[in-house]
């Protein structure tokens, strides 16, 4: 595994920033926003700075995560969405665009990137269609090897398939406003959540890899911005729920409705969360602190936070 530049030693960043609650990752300095988080097989897990582009890194148990690749190797400004694609090798990234940077810096930042799972190294680059109009938020990978990007603004499903050049837009459904969380079962059936209206969408792929009919599911309960979808196991998805009274949710699928069950211990505000080995790993972003009213107080310490799948 290849890291970023070091930061402040462990100790000293620690005792900066406050340690970590017992079983929790502390990150070494603040305004991380971590939007994002995704873990491998074997257990990395990484995660997004929304508000550099940086990716850390850090494994169950660690104490804190540590910067795997920094700003001026990705060129980026901020990231959202991180996806570990282990039988590919890659780790996909959203770039995000800056509030106030010219159109044509914004334009270049949002799109899709991969870099080396291993080593960190860049392995393309794919502009987004839209540019800056578009938000590349989250990504699932189909069992053919097509990527599938959640494109919040326009409420749209971008594909890169497999050896593509170029990203193509596979679907767009005024029903899909806020689009956000994307995931796959293992039928290979598309589940898709919506941060801004708390819908929820079954999708069925035909043959040819074409969008079926989009149903919406009924949750057992109301759901407060439903964000950062994750696989579990067959029938069962894992999200975050980002809004204020939110925390970590797994979701049981029964037709044509989702029973929603609390996971214990899950923080309010939570933006993503995955599930290894019995224990969930989540973040909370905190991105309000990024607003012009908030952006000067201290968003305090970040997490990777730890709870039992329970």
């Amino acid at each position: 595994m290849r890291f970023g530049r070091p930061l402040l030693g462990m100790s000293a960043a620690l005792a900066l920033l406050g340690a970590a609650p017992p079983g929790d990752i502390a990150f070494p300095r603040g305004r991380i926003f971590p939007e994002s988080i995704t873990v491998t097989r074997g257990g990395e897990l990484f995660t997004s700075g929304a508000d550099d582009g940086a990716i850390w890194h850090a494994r169950p148990g660690d104490a804190a995560a540590t910067e795997w690749l920094d700003p001026a190797r990705s060129g980026m400004v901020g990231m959202l969405g991180v996806f570990a694609d282990d039988r590919a090798g890659l780790l996909w990234a959203c770039g995000r665009p800056k509030i106030g940077d010219p159109d044509e810096v914004r334009d270049h930042a949002s799109a899709l990137l991969a870099f080396d799972i291993r080593t960190a190294a860049p392995k393309g680059r794919w502009p987004m269609p839209g540019g800056a109009k578009s938000t590349c938020n989250d990504m699932a990978v189909d069992r053919a090897g097509n990527l599938y990007i959640s494109e919040t603004a326009g409420g749209r499903i971008i594909r890169l398939k497999k050896g593509a050049a170029a990203l193509d837009v596979w679907l767009a459904d005024p029903r899909l406003e806020g689009l956000d969380g994307i995931a796959f079962d293992r039928d290979g059936t598309m589940y898709l959540s919506s941060v801004r209206t708390n819908r929820l969408f079954r999708l069925p792929l035909d043959r040819t890899g074409d969008p079926g009919a989009l149903v919406e599911l009924t949750p057992s309960r109301p759901l407060d911005r439903p964000d950062g979808m994750r696989f579990v196991a067959p029938g069962r998805l894992l999200f975050g729920e980002a809004g204020d009274h939110g925390g970590i949710s797994e979701a049981t699928i029964a037709g044509d409705r989702l029973e929603i069950r609390t996971v214990t211990g899950g923080k309010p505000g939570t933006t993503s969360a995955v599930a290894y080995r019995g224990n969930v790993y989540a973040t909370v972003a905190k991105l309000r602190y990024r607003t012009p009213e908030m952006k000067g107080q201290d968003a305090g310490p970040f997490f990777i936070y730890t709870v039992p799948l329970r």
